[in-house]
């Protein structure tokens, strides 16, 4: 079994510029899994430890920055049931989002399932994205 992992491992870094796009890709929809895939597959020196970090941390903000404007898009769309879940679930941390962007979105990067919602209701707030970023920047690092 374990030759099977690491020769799946290895015929998925056959390409190493392949390797760090599906990594990139993956941040973007489910970031957990595939930042610790991607680290173990680092750990067997498949990939570059400092490319990935790069790669990770870049996509990750990138990512944030999606769903963050996809929140802005959904706004406009009344009667949108994205935007009442949002809305439900996140309304109670408005006041945090506003006035405490970087504790929100830092402890939200460790509730799992709620970082999006909070991005998502960041957006729809029209917090300023500058704002955003930088508490984005330091909570990701």
């Amino acid at each position: 079994m374990a030759l099977k992992i690491v020769f799946g491992f290895k015929y998925l870094t056959a390409s190493p510029t392949l390797a760090y796009i599906i990594v990139a890709l993956g941040m973007f929809v489910e970031g957990d899994i595939v930042l610790f895939s991607a680290a173990f597959v680092a750990s067997l020196g498949l990939l570059d430890l400092g490319n990935l970090a790069m790669v990770v941390f870049i996509s990750m903000l990138l990512g944030d920055a999606i769903w963050y404007s996809f929140g802005k898009a959904v706004r406009h769309a009344t009667g949108n049931w994205l935007n009442k879940w949002v809305s439900k679930i996140t309304h109670p941390f408005d006041a945090h989002i506003k006035e405490r962007p970087f504790h929100t979105i830092f402890l939200s990067k460790f509730a799992y399932g709620f970082h999006h919602a909070i991005l998502l209701r960041a957006g729809s707030l029209k917090i300023p994205y500058p704002n955003l970023l930088r508490a984005d920047i330091i909570a990701t690092f």
